[in-house]
């Protein structure tokens, strides 16, 4: 049984017309998906936790910062090692493009958009959340961002599918694993992953303070997953 244990809070962030049974439905699948490929390549034992979802007011694109302090909040009342948020809008980096999801390795949270995951070739009907697509893609996306939040950077194709900027595949039917370099470093990243149960609160306190500053500069420790 691995020695290390990583906790996750996952929060479902929904728009008033999205059913948050479904996309809470679609979150739990995603852990699950990820779940073995992130301990067989960290050596840690992965742990994801439903949160009390977030209702949106609206269902107008969002940026990462948004989202940033109930995520970090949650991170220390949790308390967790990282916090990832599912949500059915669309994401906007600091250039103005939508893309699929968004990590910070500073505050430790990753914005994953399953509603741009949904988003079919003009003339095409949605994806369904639950389709094999959908799946697929979003199970290839957060093991992209848990990476990003690690400290791991983008790389070339030739050193595994996972961390090359992502792309949503429409034909993607299964879900990649890291390479073996990658994997070698991120058993070294998951030794230094503290566990938030093991803070006291001068500890707790110190990390509201680096999150506090996350939150003032957003765009300066968030990692957009496409180079835009």
């Amino acid at each position: 049984m691995p020695l290390i244990e990583i906790n996750v809070g996952v929060i479902a962030a929904h728009s008033p017309d999205v059913s948050l049974e479904e996309l809470e439905a679609f979150a739990k699948q995603l852990c699950e998906d990820v779940t073995p490929i992130l301990e067989e390549a960290t050596g840690a034992r992965w742990i994801f936790h439903r949160e009390v979802p977030t209702r949106l007011a609206r269902d107008d694109p969002r940026r990462a910062s948004d989202f940033l302090d109930e995520a970090s909040l949650r991170m220390v009342e949790g308390p967790y090692d990282a916090v990832v948020v599912v949500t059915d809008v669309s994401l906007v980096s600091r250039r103005q493009r939508v893309v699929p999801g968004l990590a910070s390795a500073v505050a430790r949270i990753a914005v994953l958009s399953a509603g741009r995951l949904q988003v079919s070739p003009r003339g095409e009907p949605l994806r369904m959340l639950d389709s094999d697509t959908v799946r697929c893609n979003a199970a290839t996306l957060l093991l992209h961002l848990v990476g990003h939040t690690m400290g791991l950077d983008h790389a070339p194709p030739a050193a595994g599918i996972v961390m090359s900027p992502f792309s949503v595949e429409p034909d993607r039917c299964s879900i990649p694993e890291f390479g073996d370099r990658t994997r070698r470093r991120l058993e070294r990243l998951a030794l230094r992953f503290p566990g938030r149960e093991d803070l006291d609160e001068g500890t707790l306190s110190e990390l509201w303070f680096h999150l506090s500053s996350a939150l003032r500069h957003p765009w300066q420790v968030l990692v957009p997953v496409l180079r835009s």
